[in-house]
């Protein structure tokens, strides 16, 4: 019963190693996401502002739709970070030592 213990912690300690995300990719997707937002941002408040001037209003008759869009651009840069995980493995930490030295480790229960 306890080989499959150790199998079982072992295959938990494998899963758990194998579901690191990369900083730089994880930065890069942040950053990608965060410009891809202000730039919708800018070109949905210039659609709305050019939408009612071509139809014989003033421009700032387009306020309820530049409240929507920030209202909806904070929310998006807000919900940005919480995409990932809190715990990103970062390359060089002092957690690579210990973990290899915990699954190289024997078990002495």
């Amino acid at each position: 019963m306890s080989s499959s213990s150790k199998s079982g912690a072992g295959a938990e300690a494998v899963a758990t190693t194998e579901n690191k995300v990369d900083p730089g990719v994880a930065m890069c997707v942040k950053v990608s996401l965060g410009a891809f937002a202000v730039l919708f941002y800018i070109a949905s408040v210039a659609l709305a502002v050019r939408f009612c001037i071509l139809n014989g209003g003033p421009w700032w008759d387009s306020w309820m739709a530049v409240l929507m869009l920030t209202a909806q651009l904070v929310w998006l840069l807000w919900s940005i970070p919480k995409m990932f995980p809190p715990n990103v493995h970062r390359q060089g930490s002092d957690d690579d030592a210990n973990l290899s030295a915990e699954l190289l480790a024997p078990d002495h229960k």
